[in-house]
This record gives C-alpha cells, structure tokens and sequence, in this order.
C-alpha cells in the first residue's frame, strides 16, 4: 500500500505539496500529461476523498484542525 507523508513546521508548504500530488495524480488518472521526469510511475487511486477548506468556528470552539479530523472521519 504506497503511503506519502507530509510533515513540516507551520507555513512550511505541506497544503501546497498535498494539494499538487492529488492534482497531478488526478490528471495521470484522467490520461492527461503531468510535469514529472520521464520514467516517473504515478500510482493511480481505486478511490478519492478530498477534505477541500474547512469550517473553523470560534464560536463553536472548532480549530481548522478539528474540523479537517471531523471530515476525514466522516469519509
């Protein structure tokens, strides 16, 4: 099971990395060219979940983070 790991102090860029892999995966999966070396192997999904923004709420004492777990939890 191929797994990506992305880990990195605050404003390192990780939403930027997660969000180009699963673009670029999409469009190998979809047939079309991708910005990679030639010889690259793009492992294509069987499935796709996307937890895309998010609904952080002071009032409701709902962290950006809290509210992605709650979203990755319903998927």
């Amino acid at each position: 099971l191929p797994v990506l790991v992305i880990t990195g102090p605050n404003a390192g860029g990780k939403s930027v990395a997660m969000k180009t892999v699963g673009l670029v995966t999409l469009m190998a999966a979809m047939g079309l060219p991708v910005p990679a070396a030639p010889g690259t192997r793009i492992p294509l999904p069987t499935a796709l979940f996307v937890d895309l923004g998010d609904q952080q709420s002071i009032a409701d004492d709902l962290s950006t983070f809290t509210s992605h777990l709650t979203n990755v939890a319903a998927m």
